[in-house]
């Protein structure tokens, strides 16, 4: 009997064999069963008067039932019911007129009531009044700390000392900048960009109060926010919705980016005012829901928003009674 040979496959076979793979694991990661995975694009508003474009934080929200036993979640999936069928009326809007205007007071009650709920639970989020008392404790004199306040915070909607350039301008403006800006400059008197450069590193040598310290407030609210919202609601010792968060932050184009959003419900929110503002009275929260279903075509949403920017889903924080809030019912970690 002569022995049979066996080879090795060839290469051809291996190419074969790694194409039926892939297509096997694509075929499993859409089917049905599994979910398909989606991207989500949002548009948001962009500074064109500013050099750096501000990065604003957004969230998605997931986890939304209409069987939840949370009174919050279930508004939630009200919400959602009332936006499709706002869109629907206003297909029509000289016929519909009457319906638009309830539909729509309906969707903006819905909407304060979900901030009103999660301010109530964590606290109202930081003012620019509360960041100004953190700037005089940190040793800034009251006069200066509102100075850089009015013509940095508020004068270029920033966070940070970050946010921009500081300019030789900003210098008459602000004498926190001026000061430090004086101290330091014979540091570089020797190179021949001498100015340039002492503006260039002069936040490092600005207090960290009045380099991140308002974007650490606010960020610190957020992480309360988050922390509330994915909360177990059976906990024994604490309070919350039971939802999954998913952070993105936007470009310098002011596009975000959810990636890998499986098919459900999800809303997209700020839950901090997107803009500065000393009293919050141009300031809006933002909240509005994005269904994603296995009928759609594409595995990729294009745009949340229209194309003049973020559509009509947001609340005046100001009609919020921030100040009426005076204890929290759920303890976050430090």
């Amino acid at each position: 009997m002569v022995a049979r040979k066996y080879t090795l496959p060839g290469r051809n076979w291996l190419y074969l064999l790694g194409a039926l793979f892939i297509c096997a694991n694509l075929a499993w990661a859409q089917s049905p069963a599994t979910g398909k995975v989606w991207s989500i694009v949002l548009n948001s508003h962009k500074d064109t008067d500013k050099k750096v474009v501000a990065r604003k934080h957004f969230y998605l929200i997931s986890g939304v039932s209409e069987a939840s036993p949370v009174p919050e979640v279930k508004a939630l999936f009200r919400l959602k019911t009332l936006e499709t069928a706002l869109l629907k009326l206003e297909k029509d809007k000289k016929k519909n007129e009457k319906e638009i205007g309830e539909t729509q007071k309906s969707i903006n009650e819905l909407r304060s009531n979900f901030f009103k709920s999660l301010i109530a639970a964590i606290g109202r989020p930081p003012t620019l009044q509360d960041y100004q008392a953190m700037l005089v404790k940190a040793g800034l004199a009251e006069t200066k700390a509102k100075e850089f306040i009015d013509n940095w915070i508020l004068g270029y909607r920033c966070e940070t000392i970050f946010c921009q350039d500081i300019a030789e301008a900003d210098l008459t403006k602000i004498s926190l900048f001026k000061e430090a800006f004086d101290a330091n400059a014979p540091l570089f008197a020797k190179a021949t960009d001498a100015n340039q450069r002492a503006l260039r590193w002069l936040p490092n040598f600005l207090p960290a109060a009045a380099r991140t310290g308002y974007f650490e407030m606010r960020r610190k609210w957020a992480k309360c926010a988050v922390a509330y919202l994915q909360a177990s609601p059976t906990a024994a010792t604490q309070k919350g919705l039971g939802l999954t968060i998913a952070p993105a932050m936007t470009n310098n184009q002011g596009k975000l980016l959810f990636p890998n959003v499986p098919v459900g419900l999800h809303f997209i929110s700020n839950l901090l005012p997107l803009d500065v503002d000393s009293d919050y009275n141009r300031a809006n929260l933002w909240l509005h829901s994005r269904e994603i279903s296995l009928t759609e075509k594409t595995g990729y949403r294009a745009d949340v928003s229209g194309a003049s920017g973020l559509p009509k889903s947001r609340v005046e924080i100001k009609s919020l009674a921030l100040e009426s809030v005076s204890s929290p019912t759920f303890t976050c970690e430090p």
